[in-house]
């Protein structure tokens, strides 16, 4: 986040992130927050008038926002994990989510909720999402979706995440990083990163998230930049490890194969 930014939170729940974004960062940003929950709103507002209202949000259900006209610096979404869709998204969406999402709306609802923030970026800004791992590498209808993305130019980088990072659930997660014109994907495997605190949560280090900032600039042994050209070859699938395994097989056998034979 850099001085002047217009943030937006959608899915933005108790406002954890912009109290500790707007604590931290520049005191010329303007932190917006979008809540369906009429409880977590409250306690939002609270918290924005205890800092001396460095942030606004309102109660809205991102599904129904009725315009794209509020472009927004940088986007971050925390959306429900493994949602099911049965409805419908306001007209506004119409357009722009027939270019990434084919044959209309599915009922696995993880995608819906990944795109819709990134139609709320400015051009030349950048969207964050967390998501499930499922999202990486599901076949079916979600690799066109990815493949739409990645081809869009629309994906700047993948980040996997340490298990049981947040507190409130175990589930693995991933980052997914929107910006405009990227030419590969950038993958990030840090995964095994951060330190126990307590017996069921992992923190990250002040070292470990300057490890995952300089592995999104360059090649390492937890980074790669991938190619349009590989990731076709691979179906779209976006797990980090696939194409960080450096390890070699000799005189090796395919599953495919050894089926067969068994067959």
């Amino acid at each position: 986040i850099r001085g002047g930014d217009n943030v937006l939170d959608m899915c933005s729940g108790r406002g954890n992130f912009r109290v500790k974004s707007s604590i931290e960062n520049h005191e010329d940003c303007a932190y917006h927050g979008i809540e369906i929950n009429p409880s977590a709103v409250i306690i939002s507002k609270i918290k924005s008038l205890l800092l001396g209202n460095k942030f606004t949000v309102e109660k809205q259900d991102i599904l129904q926002m009725d315009s794209l006209e509020n472009k927004y610096d940088k986007v971050f979404s925390e959306p429900p994990y493994g949602a099911m869709f049965e409805g419908k998204v306001s007209s506004a969406y119409t357009d722009e989510l027939s270019k990434y999402i084919p044959k209309g709306l599915t009922k696995k609802a993880d995608f819906l909720y990944m795109i819709l923030p990134m139609l709320h970026q400015k051009c030349g800004g950048k969207t964050v999402v967390l998501a499930t791992h499922g999202t990486l590498f599901r076949m079916g209808r979600e690799a066109a979706i990815r493949e739409n993305l990645i081809k869009s130019g629309k994906v700047e980088a993948i980040i996997t995440l340490p298990q049981m990072l947040l507190s409130y659930t175990s589930i693995p997660l991933v980052a997914w990083v929107f910006s405009d014109n990227n030419s590969s994907v950038r993958v990030v495997d840090a995964s095994e990163l951060g330190q126990e605190v307590g017996r069921k949560s992992i923190a990250l280090s002040a070292d470990d998230i300057k490890r995952i900032m300089e592995a999104l600039k360059q090649d390492g042994d937890i980074s790669k930049s991938v190619s349009m050209e590989e990731l076709a070859k691979n179906e779209y699938v976006l797990m980090p490890k696939r194409y960080l395994n450096t390890i070699k097989i000799e005189n090796g056998v395919k599953l495919i194969d050894l089926m067969k034979k068994q067959g």
